[in-house]
């Protein structure tokens, strides 16, 4: 067991800090909803739907890839996590930029645009719930996260103290 604390690699070293089972979880199911939610459009509205849903789902989950990446510079500790928090707002601007193009250009429409990127709430949803914690004990993983606690003995006493 671990006294609780992490020993994060060091950034000066050439280390990085390598990707949580949550977080490739949260990737494989976002990758998997929009893979879901396309053929459910080609099926249901033809392939130029599809196509938009495709590029919505694959927008969703290089977004989020992204985002792992750009945090786990920040929290690196290195001289250069300033820069992964301007990265992070160019991310931003990027993907607000190429959905306006996408929509703009007609490429593709914006509702399915929309439809696509739901895999991104979906999926991280989706990986959160079939990821098993492994910070739980595993007596107490089945009964949720609340600790367990004797509450009697932690209660304040009611006896007066020589009144």
């Amino acid at each position: 067991m671990s006294d609780g604390r992490e020993i994060l690699p060091d950034p000066a070293a050439g280390e990085s800090i390598p990707l949580d089972a949550a977080m490739i979880a949260a990737l494989v199911a976002v990758a998997g909803c929009a893979l879901l939610f396309a053929l459910g459009a080609l099926i249901w509205a033809g392939p130029k739907a599809a196509l938009g849903v495709a590029i919505g789902g694959i927008v969703a989950t290089s977004n989020l890839w992204v985002l792992a990446q750009i945090l786990r510079g920040m929290i690196s500790g290195s001289r250069w996590s300033r820069l992964w928090s301007a990265a992070g707002g160019l991310k931003l601007l990027i993907l607000m930029g190429g959905a306006w193009l996408l929509i703009r250009s007609e490429v593709v429409s914006g509702l399915m645009l929309v439809v696509g990127y739901a895999a991104l709430p979906v999926g991280v949803t989706l990986g959160a719930l079939l990821t098993p914690r492994t910070d739980e004990d595993p007596e107490t993983a089945t009964q949720g996260s609340a600790p367990k606690r004797d509450l009697v003995s932690a209660a304040p006493s009611t006896q007066s103290h020589g009144d």
